[in-house]
């Protein structure tokens, strides 16, 4: 991984990056799980998801909780005891049963900054807008809402049709927190599709009105789940081995953030049927299988 996206990733986020990575000790490949990913007008990012300790039984299992929707979801509001409370997509923020986060979420890094897509805090504020761009030079990330940072708030708050006071209040932070992700897997066209399709049925439809059968995507296994991510690009690589613990879950939100997916690290209809989709479109890496000889893989799955 590279070490300067590990150092944005990490730098500043407070308890959220803290999370990845042992106390005093500096972060490691292993703190993390990222995946490449296209913003708007192409602009590369990162995705850079902390893996936690442990996983949940919704996780494990795979099983979505609640009804599948089609379209865009909406943040929603979560207490962390001993944190405070954060806006981010449903299922993204976990409490542990103790206090504090269960499970931190994805941050998204860009050439403007790094900025957790859960919402909570003055400093979150900062780096959400330095990571949109809506500062040049950044924003000095250090929970003040001094000038500089009111006048970026109403900047953005204008944009998105909010109520122009510069305050950071709820309205905004949820606006933030969609802001980051849809930045971060807007541009997917499997996300897209997905989104907007009943993935359940195994078929799903195109922005151009053309019918995909996913069926064997429906079937995918734990392995197959890591076998693609792996050839999508999950940094470090993880063990095929068929266990779905805190690497595989943590490389799972990634892809779900990088792709628009609601990023709760479950392995559910949408998610496997986005796999499928993105890695058939995807250039093939080192020691991984070409699209034409994934198709047969999955052809053959049980």
């Amino acid at each position: 991984m590279n070490p300067i996206a590990i150092a944005a990733g990490v730098a500043g986020l407070g308890y959220l990056g803290y999370m990845g990575y042992k106390k005093f000790m500096g972060p490691t490949v292993s703190s993390y799980q990222t995946m490449a990913g296209i913003g708007p007008g192409g602009v590369p990012l990162k995705i850079a998801t902390p893996v936690s300790g442990s996983v949940t039984v919704a996780q494990a299992t795979a099983t979505p909780s609640g009804t599948l929707t089609v379209g865009q979801y909406t943040p929603i509001q979560t207490t962390i005891p001993g944190e405070g409370v954060f806006y981010a997509p449903p299922g993204t923020v976990i409490p542990a049963t103790n206090g504090g986060f269960f499970q931190p979420p994805p941050i998204v890094i860009t050439p403007g900054g790094a900025a957790s897509i859960a919402i909570g805090t003055v400093k979150d504020v900062q780096h959400a807008l330095n990571t949109l761009g809506y500062s040049n030079p950044p924003l000095a990330e250090d929970g003040k809402l001094g000038p500089l940072t009111i006048a970026c708030i109403k900047a953005f708050q204008s944009k998105n049709k909010l109520v122009v006071d510069g305050n950071a209040g709820p309205a905004t932070k949820a606006a933030l927190s969609a802001a980051l992700t849809n930045m971060a897997g807007g541009a997917s066209v499997a996300g897209a599709t997905v989104r907007n399709s009943n993935t359940e049925t195994g078929m799903v439809t195109t922005s151009t009105g053309s019918t995909i059968d996913t069926t064997a995507a429906l079937t995918m296994t734990v392995m197959s789940v890591q076998h693609i991510l792996n050839v999508l690009g999950a940094s470090p690589p993880l063990t095929e081995d068929g266990k779905l613990g805190p690497k595989s879950v943590a490389a799972i939100k990634s892809f779900q953030t990088a792709h628009g997916i609601t990023p709760d690290g479950i392995a559910g209809p949408k998610t496997k049927t986005a796999l499928y989709l993105a890695s058939l479109q995807a250039p093939p890496q080192a020691g991984t299988m070409t699209p034409s000889a994934l198709q047969s893989f999955f052809s053959n799955i049980s």
